[in-house]
């Protein structure tokens, strides 16, 4: 579906889990790099952030740096450190 997208136009591609708040698998985040941006749409939060920042080009990012009602600065915080440290082991 990523290379239709693109064929068909697309800036870019959101790569999601099976249901809002999951992240996406590696090997989808792979499949998808067919010729532009892909992006992670759902699920990313400090604990993944890691594993996922090498395998796409960024990230939409909402209810994982929520506590109650506010987004918490120390989720905000530590996700950046994640995705920072992540991206600058990139080749």
């Amino acid at each position: 579906s990523a290379r239709r997208a693109f064929a068909a136009g697309a800036d870019a591609v959101l790569v999601t889990g099976t249901r809002t708040g999951e992240p996406p698998l590696v090997d989808d985040l792979r499949s998808a790099r067919v010729g532009g941006p892909i992006y992670i749409g759902s699920g990313l939060d400090a604990d993944n952030a890691g594993r996922l920042a090498p395998h796409c080009d960024g990230a939409i990012v909402g209810t994982s740096l929520k506590e109650g009602a506010r987004i918490s600065r120390v989720k905000v915080a530590q996700v950046v450190e994640a995705w920072r440290r992540a991206c600058a082991s990139r080749p």
